[in-house]
């Protein structure tokens, strides 16, 4: 899928922003928990992604219906639903009203680092893609012929 293709890149930017997130326990820990943000009037904390995810870009509510406008690929909307189950389960062996330090002292929620991980993984490939395409794009533009197979041969894509 090219690109232009996802017609919402801002809010896919939010979704990787929260895949971040849950993927990173030292984050998790001084954020989270320790509340230690890194500038003032900030905050973040474990509902506030999960939000993000499931009802803000609906991507873990349905990854499949997420494909085109937040989603490039099949393989993003498997990683995402990898997640929602792992999740999914989290919430309900921990409930869902337990705090932050509970779900992260879970023995489920390794699973969910781990497949956020993934899908972290999975979709930042994508936007590295898509942006050394767009580099392409633009080196095509701005050059000539010659000089500009020597610039795309050069470059880091």
């Amino acid at each position: 899928m090219k690109s232009a293709q996802v017609k919402l890149p801002e809010m896919r930017a939010e979704g990787i922003s929260a895949l971040r997130a849950l993927s990173d326990p030292d984050y998790q820990q001084r954020v989270w928990i320790d509340r230690i943000y890194p500038k003032p009037n900030f905050y973040d904390d474990f509902t506030l992604n999960v939000n993000t995810l499931y009802d803000d870009t609906t991507v873990l509510a349905d990854p499949e219906a997420a494909l085109g406008y937040t989603l490039a690929s099949e393989a993003e909307v498997r990683a995402m639903r990898m997640l929602a189950d792992a999740l999914d389960s989290a919430l309900e062996s921990v409930g869902r009203a337990a705090s932050d330090a509970e779900f992260m002292a879970s023995g489920s929620w390794p699973g969910v680092v781990a497949s956020a991980r993934d899908a972290l993984a999975t979709l930042t490939e994508w936007s590295e893609f898509a942006r050394s395409a767009r580099h392409a794009q633009a080196v095509r533009a701005a050059f000539p012929g010659s000089c500009r197979r020597r610039l795309l041969r050069a470059s880091p894509v």
